[in-house]
């Protein structure tokens, strides 16, 4: 995290002032009457931080730009010139731009979109060498992230989207680390 704070130019005094705000960070775990001793938080952001959005947002972006540019994507077009719901200017080659899309984020959620099961895994297996570069989790040891897919077509445009997650094991871990900080703030 703080590498990724000099590498976006931010001064080294201001990066030991957040970095001192977070060392020594120890957490306790209280369910119903039993509170558990403290335990040192050696990753992460302070629950609560008011710099947590924008350090995620830094870090996601770094992380992003680690990715090849040649790994698939979706093309999306679009046009900026009147009539949002006028559809059949979008069928028209003139007046609209194409970009590419390979990854589509709101608030701390990502989606990867592609267009077939190939595409996925080669995002996937990206996704997974820069988690290795950037000393996550990551699925090293197995011989590839396996993915879960959901397809469904939108019919206008005919195209299918799969969406997949590679990291399901984060999602269990945050909904029971959840659990237990709503446990903790009630008792």
């Amino acid at each position: 995290m703080w590498a990724v704070f000099t590498r976006f130019g931010r001064p080294p005094d201001f990066v030991t002032l957040v970095r001192a705000l977070h060392d020594g960070m120890v957490g306790r775990v209280c369910q119903q009457k039993y509170l558990s001793d403290p335990f040192p938080i050696t990753g992460g952001l302070k629950q609560g931080c008011v710099l947590a959005p924008t350090c995620f947002s830094l870090y996601t972006a770094a992380m992003l730009n680690e990715i090849p540019p040649d790994t698939p994507s979706i093309d999306l077009r679009y046009s900026l010139d009147g009539g949002v719901f006028n559809l059949v200017r979008l069928r028209s080659r003139s007046k609209t731009t194409i970009c590419s899309v390979r990854d589509l984020q709101y608030a701390d959620d990502n989606a990867t979109p592609g267009q077939t099961a190939e595409d996925l895994q080669a995002l996937a297996d990206a996704y997974n060498t820069v988690y290795e570069r950037f000393e996550m989790l990551s699925l090293s040891g197995s011989a590839s992230p396996r993915l879960s897919t959901i397809c469904f077509t939108i019919d206008y445009f005919n195209l299918s989207f799969f969406f997949f997650m590679t990291l399901s094991f984060f999602l269990s871990f945050f909904l029971s680390f959840f659990q237990a900080s709503s446990l903790a703030t009630h008792t």
